[in-house]
């Protein structure tokens, strides 16, 4: 049946070395029809990382330890526009997103600008197939679409040979006892893959518009300003 589906708008405010304002709302449409919507932001203005989230009634904005554990509460697009913009440790972003086995397609225009379109597929570790587009700007190299499928519905165990080229890969010894290890593992991961995307296909889309770069900020650009009764 119909999972449902969710649309998230963002808008990202980013300086070097740790200045960011993020904030987004999301409408939820679950299998019933009935839209659920919610917003929240994160930012920095130099004097600490903050986070607001309405979903949290009892307390929805609260300090961060620091950037990373900031941006590992924000999910998504803007999450990843931020890891990638500041190289952060946790989690790398859309730069990653470019696997394996990539193909140059027909170029195409977003928004009124002509981009490269690249397209590449995971590797094959029994997890059934996922394909990512990318259109990437001709003028300034920056990324203007994104385009992830999952497809669960032909989940197959590798050869043993397929495995033990992964361990060997991974600097692992491809011993008997090692390859069945990773096949019980591989088994885990089929079990739980449909519910961690709620069925067995997912198509997410990720569309940047309205780039700026190299703008002026001040700090009190990145000043996120809470609803009233949602200070920490």
């Amino acid at each position: 049946g119909d999972l449902g589906s969710a649309t998230t708008t963002s808008k990202v405010r980013l300086s070097r070395p740790n200045l960011y304002r993020i904030e987004w709302e999301m409408t939820a449409v679950g299998s019933g029809g009935r839209p659920q919507q919610s917003k929240g932001a994160a930012w920095s203005a130099g004097d600490g990382d903050f986070l607001f989230q309405d979903r949290l009634k009892n307390s929805p904005t609260r300090k961060m330890p620091d950037l990373n554990t900031s941006l590992s509460r924000v999910t998504g697009l803007p999450s990843d526009v931020a890891k990638d913009f500041f190289g952060t440790p946790v989690s790398p972003g859309i730069s990653n997103a470019i696997i394996s086995n990539a193909k140059l397609l027909k170029d195409e225009n977003i928004g009124g600008d002509d981009c490269y379109v690249i397209m590449s597929s995971a590797p094959d570790v029994g997890l059934g197939t996922s394909l990512t587009t990318i259109w990437i700007g001709k003028k300034d190299f920056l990324i203007r679409k994104l385009v992830e499928a999952i497809d669960l519905t032909n989940m197959k165990m590798p050869s043993d040979a397929k495995i033990a080229a992964m361990l060997k890969q991974e600097g692992q010894s491809a011993t008997a006892d090692a390859i069945a290890t990773r096949k019980m593992q591989i088994r885990q991961e089929q079990a739980k893959a449909p519910r961690m995307i709620g069925g067995k296909k997912m198509t997410t889309t990720k569309t940047h518009e309205n780039i700026s770069a190299n703008p002026s900020f001040s700090k009190d650009d990145f000043v996120y300003v809470a609803p009233a009764g949602a200070t920490p």
